[in-house]
């Protein structure tokens, strides 16, 4: 395996640092894409500070990394600068050495933060790297067979970090049981898998949907695959892009939620039977694009769509909102698993 030694040129960007979006009408006209709440999701605030001069550069951030055991160690991914990191929670941020701009994948090891993984395209195709050393040199673990195939999806274990699900844009979903040194082939989709989730009770138990709106799960780590969008789910599927995201409960095994068109979705038993969660937009018009669970609370959660964040506490009855000036769209948020009061989000005009 190949290592690779190579600094990013970090382009200056000057831009207003440090201004809070409130819910319901607060508005900023910061261009951050990188946002913290420190109140559970009510009020947030652009987090983007490399130096007293210099600021992340307003890249459109597609994947994030947040350790489960320190959230201030929290790493994301762009689709043209490479990879940002910070250890402090997101008040103060630098470039990793990492050759691919676009990295449409991040993984970090919860028992050790100095190991993370990150797939992109280097050379026109899509790899995936290891580093041992939070960033300073990567080692090459997976490469596509032909030039214009990505590694779309990367999902990695809690509780075993050397198992890690792969998914690229020739429909392939692929598995390492020792931290990348093998791989092997689990399911080859109708179209590519774009979102992936692990039940935080169960490991074996993963749920994975595709763009045209399928979903699956594994209830044996992937060694054998079912439809679950072909049960009761297919009376709210809408097609293609119907379905964006799955996401699990961490409280809750075999709780599994689907979001996208179709608003979102709640299944108690893996999948067997789905409830409609109203939320409060059209998601016709403008789809559920990203989802985060409360790890303490099953009945918080917060939603993302176009330029806007959605909170419940009483498991969508009701809502408040919280809106972001910028033409991006909310992509990921993350809640600290060890305090719910800190929340981020990352927002991307690229969202599958």
């Amino acid at each position: 395996m190949r290592k690779y030694f190579l600094a990013l040129i970090l382009p200056t960007i000057l831009v207003l640092s440090g201004c809070s979006l409130t819910g319901g009408s607060g508005t900023s006209n910061t261009s951050g894409n990188f946002w913290k709440s420190a109140d559970g999701g009510k009020i947030w605030e652009v987090k983007n500070k490399i130096s007293e001069k210099a600021f992340v550069p307003d890249a459109d951030i597609l994947s994030m990394a947040v350790n489960p055991q320190d959230a201030d160690n929290i790493l994301f991914g762009t689709a043209k600068n490479g990879i940002y990191k910070t250890t402090d929670g997101g008040e103060n941020w630098e470039a990793v050495n990492f050759q691919s701009e676009k990295v449409y994948g991040l993984a970090m090891d919860p028992c050790d933060p100095r190991t993370i993984y990150a797939s992109g395209v280097w050379q026109k195709r899509g790899k995936i790297f290891k580093s041992a050393d939070q960033g300073t040199t990567w080692e090459e673990i997976y490469t596509s067979v032909s030039g214009g195939t990505l590694i779309i999806s990367l999902l990695m274990s809690d509780k075993n970090p050397d198992v890690l699900y792969v998914s690229t844009s020739n429909k392939q979903l692929l598995q390492t049981l020792d931290g990348g040194r093998t791989w092997k082939n689990l399911f080859l989709a109708s179209s590519p898998v774009v979102k992936m989730a692990l039940d935080y009770q169960d490991e074996n138990l993963l749920y994975f949907n595709t763009l045209n709106g399928e979903v699956f799960k594994s209830k044996d780590g992937g060694k054998t695959m079912e439809q679950i969008s072909q049960k009761s789910l297919f009376a709210w599927n809408m097609g293609g892009g119907g379905i964006r995201l799955v996401e699990t409960d961490p409280r809750n095994r075999g709780w599994v939620y689907a979001g996208g068109k179709i608003g979102i979705i709640l299944s108690k038993n893996s999948g067997e039977t789905w409830e409609k969660i109203e939320v409060l937009n059209n998601p016709e018009s403008f789809p559920v694009s990203a989802l985060a669970i409360n790890p303490f609370n099953s009945e918080e959660f917060i939603y993302g769509s176009a330029q806007a964040s959605f909170k419940t506490e009483d498991g969508g009855k009701t809502w408040t909102t919280a809106q972001f000036n910028t033409a991006k769209t909310v992509n990921l948020i993350r809640y600290d698993r060890q305090d719910a009061q800190n929340v981020f989000i990352g927002l991307s005009k690229i969202n599958y």
